[in-house]
């Protein structure tokens, strides 16, 4: 690399390889002379000025994208597009703006596109002939490619970001001073000059882009296609000054006037014109229910509808709840092709449930039965949850297990009453002599709720922690350690239980809880060698940490983790693991496909896998089995940690005791080692527990660790908005100068380089308390000298939480003129639409009517993102309601999760495709 840097002739010669290599064949080749001019020091400027002449001649050839087969009005308007910018649409040489190019029928763009990757690092003052060509490419083209790259490495220029701005501002003035040659649009200078302008990323540059922009090829103006009538106006949004002008063109359909004024729907302080709720009344009433959600597909009557919900919660609350209840109603009638996709919505609106709905549902779960177990197993919970949720406890109870179904869900413990211990021992001697399968059913709903347990139902649940092989053992484990943990504990040590690596994950969990809590008084070298290893620390620390018991503990560990023989385990799938989920169900994950799992060379293959609903639930449930047989596999062959979620609280005590047992699990860290990665992979969840434990205990080691299980762990731990919990750890854990050096680093460009990146910082600061820190980045990055970091700023501080109405920086009047115009509004926007989703959260939660609380869900869901998570937690605690109603709200909400999420998605669904709203750079700056 270091010849290719001294000697101009080899550059010659990799460029030429590059230049040449035109079919796949030759990829390999230019991808290596693209390397080796990478590797070329940046302080090389003879290297680099070889470099810069030879890609200015790539961006001189532009191509004239003639294509054969071409739609004869597309290449019309190709050619006149020619013709209006340089005069003339012929493949040859032409002179443009002073500067010699080539007009050839075809070019990929390929070398155009390779460009900026081969320049990033140089000094960009002396590649000005490579922006000015690329500027007049795009001027006479409207396209160039490689020109993004170009405005990326402009603007994430550090190495001389104030001598480029100097030199292009320059240059964009000597361009403007060039006459037009024969034939060429007298605007064409005054185009290049702007692009020129824009390339510097800097504000007051783009004002002056502005300016000076001739507009060639503007169709539309703010003047004449917007103000003269905005309601119709196709090239610009509707502002907030002129929505009820837009609601007043009777003219125009429902549809179009409450999409155009979509966002403002979700505006507390938004008030429709009186004759157009009118009109919506009119028009709800006319919908037919059961033509609503009854197909797999999309329907024009469930798109219909989706467009004006939230209009109609805001207008007609009562009437869109009358709706919504003749909507569940009607499904008593539905034909047995509908009644899957009927079931699947039905508790979207169980706020709504009534007498009359749990008829219509208990109608329709009996009208027919599914031939897929699994399929009429959901179906059947759906239509239930609705059945049961007025019914007292022991009734739900009985109608769930009547129902006879293979699989009863754990969701519906959120419409499911908790039986009292009377109730629990009439259902128990309701069904102690009936088939297995009904008290399977009666012991997996005994479950979900911790239970009181007099000593007839502790006997009969007992009996079944003794069937090993039976199929609810481990619920049973669940049930008694949930209720009384000392008592389970205490027949456990009468029968010498102890843990085994054979054993079902749950029976050991629940049953080395139940010895903790029983055992307190034994000596701990009797008791751990009974307990499950994931938890020897946590029984070291409740016991009150003695310094002898958390060295015992931690060196039981010490060896499962330094185990020489076990492999690391490949489950063939992305797991991921839910923290939250995790403290009520310490053994449960989700699964995403590798990307070579689903892709296909055949295009027609991959569409009708994607539309294939069934093949895509086969392809995950096979997943799924080989998951767990493979996470089975290494944990029976002694990876005791494999997949286990320690509490960091529990390491302390093992830092502060047991530092040289310590050391030895962390050997190898700093150097990635192989034999540390395999230690990491079947332990992570105990690394990461370390690892929060160290950022607080020793912080300089903690933050080494972390940087390393970032690049070592391949499971993903989920916090809080679907956060990694290794960014909430950053932010949850006690404040030192290291992790305050760490948070300023993860701001850095090779931690966040999307505007998603940013968004998930903003979140984990401002859940973890730490909005003021946030506040401080954003103040400092508007500052900065730098065009990127002030950007930086202004998106960060639209992801901020907690914001109050009015943002009147989020409606401006008059026309958006230049980029940071733009990104200062959808910042602001950003801002108003979370203040939205916080009130009507609000209101949901405050709301003495299920028709104001439904109307006040939509409205939610239409308007929240991931930011919600921050508050939503915190203000049922602050409402502090026990009433029946509350109940029903907290369960309606819960029910929907999934649905919410998807909504929260849907609305930042693009963000990791840009930064700062613009399209990312593929092959360069972080994205290289």
């Amino acid at each position: 690399m270091e010849l290719a840097a001294l000697a101009p002739n080899l550059i010659d010669a990799l460029l030429a390889a590059i230049e040449h290599s035109d079919n796949d064949a030759q990829a390999s080749a230019r991808h290596w002379a693209v390397n080796a001019l990478k590797a070329i020091p940046r302080e090389n400027h003879h290297a680099a000025a070889t470099i810069f002449d030879k890609i200015t001649q790539w961006f001189k050839v532009v191509s004239r994208d003639i294509y054969p087969n071409q739609d004869a009005d597309n290449e019309k308007y190709r050619s006149e597009s020619f013709i209006r910018r340089i005069g003339m649409d012929q493949s040859k040489e032409i002179t443009v703006a002073s500067v010699k190019l080539v007009l050839v029928d075809q070019c990929d763009g390929t070398l155009q596109l390779t460009a900026a990757s081969i320049i990033e690092g140089f000094p960009l003052a002396d590649a000005l002939p490579i922006f000015e060509a690329a500027a007049i490419t795009l001027s006479i083209r409207n396209r160039c490619e490689g020109w993004d790259a170009l405005k990326w490495l402009c603007l994430l220029n550090e190495v001389d970001p104030d001598e480029t701005s100097f030199a292009l501002r320059e240059l964009a003035e000597r361009v403007r001073q060039r006459q037009p040659e024969p034939g060429i649009n007298p605007g064409i200078p005054d185009r290049i000059a702007t692009l020129l302008l824009v390339l510097t990323g800097q504000e007051l540059d783009e004002t002056n882009a502005v300016i000076i922009d001739p507009r060639i090829d503007r169709w539309g103006t703010y003047e004449k296609d917007y103000l003269p009538n905005p309601g119709h106006s196709f090239f610009f949004a509707l502002e907030r000054r002129h929505a009820n002008l837009a609601l007043d063109d009777t003219e125009s359909s429902i549809f179009w006037r409450v999409q155009r004024t979509n966002e403002f729907w979700l505006d507390p302080a938004f008030h429709p014109p009186t004759h157009f709720i009118a009109e919506l009344e009119q028009h709800l009433a006319s919908i037919e229910v059961n033509k609503l959600n009854r197909h797999g597909h999309y329907t024009s009557e469930d798109h219909n509808f989706e467009q004006l919900e939230h209009s109609f919660a805001q207008c007609t609350p009562n009437l869109l709840a009358d709706m919504m209840r003749r909507k569940i109603q009607s499904i008593a009638s539905c034909s047995a092709e509908s009644r899957y996709w009927s079931a699947l919505h039905v508790t979207d609106h169980l706020l709504l449930s009534d007498t009359e709905a749990a008829t219509a549902a208990k109608i329709l779960r009996l009208s027919a039965t599914d031939v897929d177990d699994a399929h009429e197993s959901f179906v059947a919970i759906q239509l239930l949850m609705v059945e049961i949720l007025k019914l007292d406890s022991k009734t739900q109870f009985h109608t769930i297990i009547d129902a006879n179904i293979e699989c009863i869900f754990d969701y519906i413990k959120e419409v499911l009453q908790p039986p009292s211990s009377d109730e629990v021992d009439a259902l128990i001697a309701h069904y102690i002599n009936e088939s297995s399968k009904r008290q399977n059913n009666l012991l997996l709903l005994l479950s979900i709720h911790p239970v009181k347990l007099s000593d007839n139902a502790w006997s009969w649940i007992l009996e079944f922690t003794k069937e090993i092989d039976h199929k609810f053992c481990n619920i049973a484990f669940q049930i008694l350690t949930c209720s009384d943990a000392t008592r389970i504990g205490d027949a456990l040590m009468a029968e010498n239980w102890h843990w085994s690596s054979d054993k079902d994950f749950w029976i050991n969990h629940y049953g080395t809880g139940a010895l903790i809590e029983a055992t307190r008084a034994l000596p701990f070298d009797q008791i751990a060698p009974r307990l499950a290893p994931w938890r020897l620390l946590e029984a070291a620390r409740l016991r009150g940490a003695d310094p002898n018991e958390i060295r015992l503990a931690a060196e039981k560990l010490e060896h499962i983790l330094l185990a020489v023989k076990i492999c690391e385990p490949d489950p063939e799938s992305i797991l991921s693991f839910d923290r939250n989920a995790a403290k009520a169900s310490p053994f449960s994950f989700s699964i995403t496909l590798h990307q070579s799992q689903t892709d296909t060379n055949d295009p027609s293959v991959a569409f009708r896998a994607n539309i294939d609903d069934d093949a895509w639930i086969r392809a995950h449930r096979l997943a799924a089995e080989t998951a767990i047989s493979r996470i089975n596999e290494t944990r029976t062959s002694g990876a005791d940690l494999y997949l286990t979620i320690p509490d960091a609280a529990d390491f302390i005590p093992a830092l502060r005791y047991a530092s040289n047992m310590v050391e030895r699990r962390l050997e190898g860290y700093q150097e990635l080692t192989p034999d540390f990665r395999r230690r990491v992979h079947l332990a992570e969840g105990t690394y990461l527990a370390l690892c929060e434990a160290l950022l607080s205990y020793d912080p300089p080691r903690g933050v080494e660790l972390w940087q390393s299980l970032r690049a070592t762990i391949s499971t993903r731990y989920l916090g809080k908005a679907g956060i990694e919990d290794s960014l909430h750890m950053i932010f949850r854990v006690t404040d030192s100068p290291e992790v305050i050096a760490l948070r300023m680093e993860l701001l850095g460009l090779d931690y966040i380089n999307t505007d998603q990146d940013l968004l998930n910082l903003a979140i984990a600061a401002s859940y973890n308390d730490k909005a003021a820190w946030l506040n401080e980045m954003i103040e400092s990055d508007r500052k900065s000298p730098f065009a990127w970091k002030r950007k930086r700023g202004v998106v960060l501080s639209g992801f901020t939480a907690n914001n109050i109405p009015p943002i009147p920086d989020a409606w401006p009047e008059g026309e958006i003129m230049t980029s940071h115009e733009s990104l200062e509004k959808k910042s602001a926007r950003f801002r108003w639409i979370e203040a939205c989703a916080h009130h009507w959260w609000e209101a949901y939660l405050k709301a003495n009517k299920p028709e104001d609380s439904y109307a006040a869900w939509i409205l939610f869901l239409k308007s929240a993102d991931p930011r919600a998570w921050i508050w939503i937690e915190q203000d049922i605690k602050a409402v502090n309601d026990s009433s029946d109603f509350f109940k029903l709200k907290l369960s309606h909400f819960h029910l929907n999760r999934a649905r919410l999420k998807r909504a929260m998605n849907k609305r930042i669904e693009k963000l990791d495709k840009k930064l700062f709203d613009r399209e990312i750079g593929i092959g360069v700056g972080p994205w290289k």
